[in-house]
């Protein structure tokens, strides 16, 4: 009779336990295996296994055989995943044992105090490993289909290496290192989409599947010296893997297979969280990192050989990975801090009995002492869903990042709100208090958002009636801001659409006044003429069609000649007159949308109306007391301040609070603010900054 097993207390802190896999011809036989005790520092021979959980159902288990003093020998049963089982089915020898590391085997899971100590180790663990092992389970994939793809990560890499085959689209930076576009490189591009295209669900499955979500699995990619990649039966060496994803995403491969499928508005976060999940993953490199990848001569872990700021890279990236545990999401990024750093001792104290909100100020605390004071964490707050015990400046790190938020807060990275001499900081911080200087450019005088209702409907998944709702409300909001621009701040016509394109377009950093953004926008060919003849961007020119339309929202009869006199500023007398005619077929609608969809086909104020409201809905419109136009994450207050601190590229919004009778800060987040995103608002003289104490 097999019992439960009972790991018993470790000899010290450099002691962790190895799992010896016992061989078996037949792999649906019982799992059954060993565990010895050893110390780190004597470097014992093994390999670490990299794979996720997975959920716990069915329950399964290994069969722990354990030599007693008295010469017999016990059996125990160990409860482990079916993910976790079915990797060590798939890879024990036939005819020799295998000694791995396995976390959910190797440490005592039911004890806090084990997890401790053990947790700083597994850096270290898979850094000593001879091999890593990383187990991506195929699932229901058909396993003759997951053994050719196999061998198509195989073909890809030798093609790579042969330089038969381009993993990047030519650019400057990459054209010196790319193969010449030859007729034999084509064709070997060809045979390599045509066989990703007929793999199809096997191929995108490898790539997308759940290992790449989690958090612990970055470190234990980033550490390893030595990689195979087992998908199912299949297996594949680390950089062929790498090449093979590079050519999928920059090259066609499932991104394009599965566009050609998927709406693209419909799909975006699905496509967002790939591109996360392998770049945190280090899966998509730049062309320097792949080199380094098949340089034998280069020694070191996967991370010493991608460029520098990888780590960086990937600290921000994790937070869009998903952790059992919410510490995890700080203790499982412990690799990527130097042993050497100073002031980050207290995060290295691994501790689970410690509160959430300790723990992340400690990771966001080690972070800037990282950095080297990088304000790319005041870039990751949302005050409006977070928790309330965190510090105003420390980021909410359970949270995932959304799309559209990573996106627009990445553009914001981009400006120099604080003049390129001042990008570098001198914030401190003291416990939950974080010190940073800068200047206090405005307060809110004037808010426009869109309702609690209209930010809940699923746009992008409801039906026409939910989406026209959207609209409607989008087109209200706009106006609103156009309207307050106006009467409020007094800003000329010319000048307030003008802004208001910038803002609205913030998250695309199109900031010409040109046609140029054509692309961007995906316009019509009589938009794009339209556009070029006026010589303004397709985004001012659905605005300031929007602009003089907009009056007729509240109109209840269609005024045709106010319409004519309207549309004669963009387009011929033979067009407008069938628009005058279009829009008089269509009495049930409301005069202002009759107007969108008899002009769609000329100039899309529609797709104006949606993109802006995806990419907006989660934010709050401003105007400042000296007349700049905003945006911001949701939850605005009025007289809060635009500050620009040194070394942000951007404005952040702050909200001023007394805390024991001393006046300090709530950092709400970063925003864009029209007229003061280049430096213009940056004071002459630094020693007219002032200190900001955040809490």
């Amino acid at each position: 009779m097999a019992f439960n097993y009972q790991h018993q207390p470790l000899a010290s802190h450099r002691s962790i336990r190895l799992f010896t896999l016992f061989a078996s011809r037949d792999r649906k036989a019982a799992t059954q295996g060993s565990l010895v005790e050893v110390n780190l520092d004597s470097n014992p021979p093994f390999e670490a296994l990299s794979y996720v959980w997975g959920g716990p159902d069915p329950i399964s288990t290994v069969t722990v055989i354990t030599q007693c003093a008295n010469g017999n020998r016990t059996k125990s049963t160990l409860q482990v995943t079916p993910n976790c089982l079915s990797a060590l089915q798939t890879l024990r020898y036939r005819s020799k044992p295998r000694m791995l590391w396995i976390d959910a085997i190797c440490i005592d899971q039911t004890s806090t105090a084990e997890k401790n100590q053990q947790v700083p180790l597994m850096a270290e663990i898979y850094g000593k490993a001879r091999q890593v092992l990383v187990w991506l389970n195929p699932g229901n994939q058909d396993q003759k289909r997951v053994l050719e793809t196999g061998r198509l990560f195989g073909y890809v890499g030798w093609l790579h290496r042969m330089r038969l085959l381009r993993l990047y689209e030519k650019d400057e930076e990459t054209d010196s290192r790319m193969p010449k576009e030859t007729r034999l490189v084509t064709a070997c591009e060809k045979w390599v989409d045509s066989k990703c295209q007929k793999l199809g669900d096997s191929f995108n499955a490898a790539f997308m599947n759940a290992y790449f979500q989690r958090v612990w699995t970055v470190q234990e990619i980033a550490m390893a010296h030595n990689i195979r990649v087992h998908y199912g039966a299949a297996n594949a060496s680390w950089p062929d893997f790498v090449a093979s994803g590079l050519f999928a995403v920059k090259r066609g491969g499932f991104a394009k297979n599965q566009e050609a499928e998927i709406d693209v508005f419909r799909d975006l976060d699905t496509h967002w969280n790939l591109l996360n999940a392998l770049e945190s993953h280090f899966v998509l490199p730049d062309i320097y990192g792949v080199e380094a990848l098949y340089d034998r001569h280069k020694k070191g872990n996967i991370l010493r050989k991608y460029t520098d700021g990888t780590a960086n890279l990937a600290l921000i990236k994790s937070r869009g990975l998903n952790a059992t545990e919410a510490k995890d999401k700080a203790y499982s990024m412990l690799w990527a801090f130097p042993e050497s750093s100073n002031g980050i001792d207290p995060l290295r104290c691994v501790d689970y009995n410690k509160p959430i909100d300790v723990i992340f100020t400690e990771y966001t605390t080690a972070i800037f002492i990282k950095t080297k004071g990088s304000p790319t964490q005041f870039y990751m707050i949302n005050s409006t869903s977070r928790n309330p015990n965190l510090p105003s400046w420390v980021p909410d790190w359970e949270k995932r990042t959304s799309m559209s938020y990573f996106l627009w807060t990445s553009q914001l990275m981009n400006f120099q709100a604080a003049n390129e001499y001042s990008r570098e900081n001198n914030l401190e911080v003291d416990g939950r208090i974080l010190r940073i200087s800068g200047v206090e450019q405005s307060k809110m005088k004037a808010l426009i958002r869109l309702s609690e209702e209209a930010r809940q409907r699923n746009v992008t998944e409801g039906g026409p009636e939910e989406l026209m709702e959207g609209l409607i409300d989008t087109a209200e909001v706009i106006r609103g801001v156009i309207h307050v621009s106006r009467t409020i701040i007094g800003c000329e016509n010319k000048e307030s659409l003008e802004s208001f394109h910038r803002v609205i377009h913030s998250q695309k950093h199109l900031h010409n006044l040109g046609p140029e953004d054509q692309i961007e926008f995906d316009g019509k060919l009589s938009e794009v003429e339209v556009s070029r003849r006026l010589n303004i961007s397709i985004g001012l020119l659905r605005l300031r069609v929007f602009d003089k339309l907009s009056f007729l929202m509240d109109e209840s009869t269609f005024p045709k000649d106010l319409v004519r006199t309207v549309l004669e500023e963009f387009l011929p007398k033979g067009e407008i007159d069938k628009i005058t005619y279009d829009t008089e077929q269509l009495p049930n609608l409301a005069p202002f949308f009759a107007i969108i969809a008899a002009l769609s086909p000329y100039i899309d104020i529609y797709r104006f109306l949606y993109v802006a409201l995806l990419d907006h809905r989660d934010k709050d419109f401003f105007i400042t007391d000296k007349g700049n136009i905003g945006v911001a994450f949701q939850g605005l207050k009025n007289n809060e301040v635009v500050a620009i601190w040194r070394g942000c590229p951007s404005p952040v919004i702050v909200r001023g609070v007394e805390v024991n009778g001393k006046d300090m800060y709530l950092l709400h987040g970063p925003a864009y603010v029209d007229g003061i995103m280049n430096g213009e608002s940056w004071v002459e003289n630094e020693d007219d900054l002032r200190v900001f104490e955040l809490t």
